[in-house]
């Protein structure tokens, strides 16, 4: 389950893929500032897994100790 995916295009930015289409391409900074608008998206492919699925094991990009990264997160523990 990858629901948003980065694609980067040049040294401060990348396309935003949503679910299979590109969505947009946007600087780190505007991502940064847009990402928690995605969390629909992630849950929705979530309940989605999870309805065919017994199991579904989120692996989060990042660690438990990057306490700064907690508001709007969708990739750690934000997501699980």
């Amino acid at each position: 389950m990858n629901p948003v995916l980065l694609k980067p295009e040049q040294e401060t930015g990348s396309q935003v893929v949503v679910r299979g289409q590109r969505r947009a391409s946007m600087s780190a900074r505007a991502y940064w500032a847009e990402r928690g608008k995605l969390m629909p998206e992630v849950l929705a492919a979530f309940h989605e897994l999870a309805e065919d699925c017994d199991y579904v094991i989120v692996e989060g990009a990042g660690s438990a100790s990057e306490v700064n990264l907690r508001a709007n997160d969708i990739a750690n523990f934000g997501f699980a």
